[in-house]
């Protein structure tokens, strides 16, 4: 059974309970909330039955995208990567129904997309198409089982092992200026992070994002969702 309410600030609260599952969500209309209503109570009764709803591959990406992807810390990543899915030169087969898209499908589209790009750019997309495959078979009933099960992923690159010389460091900070005083221009700004960077081993994106507070930099949410705290060595680059 779906129940609409309209909040104080015009949207449409839409709230289903069906068939021992409860979900609710809000939208700018009643019209919206219907549609949603009625879509998701199909899917629920159909779960059930242990049958699939009948919906596309672009479907579940733009399902994926605004459901998911706005949760994740990576969210503008993966709503411009699954946006560049659903263009002009995205997936050939976005329109065909989930369940009759093989593993060919997807084969032949990472042979396409091997040609222009690195192996670990295609690897990336087959991780994030992998998360939306899965959640559309495990938590919408979409889909009985992924086709990307079948097909192999493209080999990753070996994994970096060079250090920066010391020359090469020494040559960088005097190309932006660097000096031991309080930055004063946008390079030695970048400087000032290159060396905090060496020093930590944090990313560029944690260097802006972190707080000193001593010898310590600290993270308050890291690439893993963490609080994270890496020593540092002030005398070296303030």
């Amino acid at each position: 059974m779906a129940y609409f309410r309209k909040l104080k600030t015009g949207n449409w609260s839409a709230q289903i309970d069906r068939a021992g599952v409860r979900t609710s969500q809000t939208f700018p209309t009643k019209a919206a909330a219907q549609a949603w209503a009625t879509k998701t109570e199909a899917e629920i009764l159909a779960k059930r039955r242990g049958q699939t709803v009948k919906r596309t591959l672009r479907q579940a990406l733009e399902r994926y995208r605004q459901d998911v992807s706005v949760k994740k810390r990576g969210k503008r990543w993966e709503e411009m990567r699954i946006g560049s899915y659903l263009g002009e030169f995205g997936l050939p087969f976005a329109d065909k129904w989930l369940e009759d898209v093989t593993p060919d499908d997807f084969a032949r589209w990472r042979d396409h997309r091997l040609k222009g790009l690195k192996s670990s750019s295609v690897a990336r997309d087959f991780t994030l198409l992998s998360s939306v495959m899965s959640i559309a078979r495990d938590e919408w009933g979409w889909l009985h089982a992924s086709p990307l099960t079948k097909v192999k992923r493209p080999k990753q690159p070996p994994a970096r092992t060079r250090l920066i010389h010391w020359t090469e460091i020494r040559a960088m900070l005097r190309a932006l200026g660097w000096a031991r005083k309080a930055p004063e221009n946008l390079s030695q700004q970048a400087a000032h992070a290159f060396l905090v960077s060496l020093h930590t081993g944090m990313r560029a994106g944690e260097v802006l994002k972190a707080e000193r507070r001593g010898t310590v930099a600290t993270l308050e949410t890291s690439k893993n969702g963490e609080r994270e705290t890496f020593p540092y060595q002030r005398g070296r680059s303030s």
